[in-house]
């Protein structure tokens, strides 16, 4: 058994929304999708196949603003579409387009259509041993029928009754064995309820609240109901049951009961249902009478036509992945910037930083050359001080030294001193000093008596 997500409920109710949530957390979809648009501008994430399919066997059972009748599985449309739509199912579950190093994740399919369908979706199910696993979103019909009216110019009768009638078919038809997801919760990024939706689809991991962010466009509609009363009663007492359905956290046998009461309560309007059905297979009817005659030239105009689409729709893939490629270089320059921007700040405020600390140093080093030149003044007064007492002693000492000099002249020519030194050369040193001796003396004395006589 393999596992399908579907994503389904009225328009306007966050479908969208949902499947680009549970493709950004890898939910596989299909290759060819309807583009982006004014109500979608990030695109609507359809599979075009699946929505034109269906739209073509609705279309044929009765007006599309309208549930399809009770007989609609008998319409020779279903049988048309039921072969193909299988087709698209088995190949979406096995993930033929899937490269093998991506790994296989649960493939699924968006289609407001589908929650008149589901009928005919479990015949194809069960067929392929699919086991689906169904998001219905809703919303506050208020603001659903004010969206319907103000987008696509709807009456507010039509808008409330295709509110209606759109849960009654897809709670009814799958037993409520669904998850509900709240486009208010989503809106408000309340990541529990996010988170429980990925693990009720299969996909691991769930989602971070950036990836979430990128989806939750600052133009959605939070307005809610805009001042908008629904005016049929059981529109009301439908949403009474269903405001409290969150998750999976709500009483099936409540809601199914309430919307088989709801369902018998409308029961009435099939009269007027069925006189619009017939109206509409009249007109479907005769639109293929007239057209009978001129089918092989019309064939033929739509094999052309087909063919041009089909070489338009290559060009636009290829403008879309242009598109892709070039978004993710600008995300990726955006991004560089953004990391250049940082570096920069960061570096200019070390910058400043760093001109800071020089401007600190030069201030710091200004006053070390102050304090040093103060410090240095005393220092070379003491030195000069110091200097001119040097001197003035050296100066003394000099004179004291040839003072002394002077006095040992003085005393080494003097008698006495001579004569003593004869005597000590004659005691140290005796025999010819002894014997010189008187000689010396007798010397000595002549000249002391030649000097008193000068």
């Amino acid at each position: 058994m393999s596992d399908c997500i579907v994503i389904t409920g009225a328009g306007r109710s966050g479908t969208s929304l949902v499947s680009g949530l549970l493709a950004k957390a890898g939910m596989r979809l299909s290759d060819d999708l309807i583009e982006a648009s004014v109500q979608n501008p990030r695109g609507s994430f359809e599979d075009r196949e699946i929505f034109l399919l269906q739209r073509e066997m609705l279309a044929q059972v009765g007006p599309l603003r309208l549930p399809p009748p009770e007989n609609w599985m008998d319409n020779p449309a279903v049988s048309k579409a039921e072969p193909l739509l299988r087709e698209l199912l088995r190949k979406g579950v096995a993930g033929e387009d899937t490269e093998p190093d991506k790994g296989l994740k649960p493939w699924g399919f968006k289609s407001p259509d589908t929650a008149y369908t589901f009928r005919l979706w479990h015949r194809i199910f069960n067929a392929e041993k699919v086991v689906p696993k169904i998001v219905l979103c809703i919303r506050e019909p208020s603001a659903v029928v004010t969206s319907l009216m103000r987008q696509y110019n709807w009456d507010a009768g039509t808008a409330e009754l295709f509110w209606l009638t759109k849960y009654l078919s897809a709670i009814i038809d799958t037993g409520a064995n669904v998850f509900f997801a709240r486009y208010e919760h989503i809106l408000r990024a309340d990541m529990d309820h996010i988170n429980a939706l990925c693990e009720f689809t299969g996909l691991e991991g769930g989602l971070n609240r950036n990836a979430v962010d990128e989806l939750l466009e600052p133009t959605l509609n939070r307005s809610g109901t805009n001042g908008y009363t629904c005016s049929i009663s059981a529109v009301e007492q439908m949403w009474d049951v269903l405001k409290s359905a969150v998750s999976t956290e709500f009483d099936r046998e409540i809601l199914l009961k309430k919307a088989l009461e709801i369902n018998d309560l409308i029961a009435p309007l099939r009269v007027w249902l069925n006189e619009a059905y017939r109206i509409h297979q009249q007109q479907v009817s005769s639109v293929a009478s007239n057209t009978k005659d001129t089918d092989m030239p019309l064939r033929k105009a739509l094999e052309e036509s087909e063919s041009t689409l089909d070489a338009t729709r290559k060009e636009f893939k290829s403008s879309v992945l242009q598109n892709v490629e070039l978004e993710r270089k600008i995300v990726l320059a955006t991004e560089e910037i953004e990391r250049l921007r940082v570096f920069s700040a960061a570096a200019d405020q070390k910058r400043k930083e760093s001109v800071s600390k020089a401007e600190d140093l030069r201030h710091e080093l200004a006053g070390a050359r102050l304090l040093r030149r103060k410090v240095q003044e005393p220092r070379e007064k003491s030195n000069d001080i110091t200097h001119k007492a040097n001197k003035a002693a050296m100066r003394r000492l000099k004179t004291e030294v040839a003072t002394l000099k002077d006095d040992v002249i003085e005393t080494r020519s003097s008698t006495s001193f001579q004569l003593g030194h004869i005597f000590i050369r004659a005691i140290k040193r005796p025999g010819r000093n002894t014997i010189a001796a008187p000689w010396r003396i007798l010397k000595l004395s002549l000249a002391q008596r030649s000097r008193r006589a000068q």
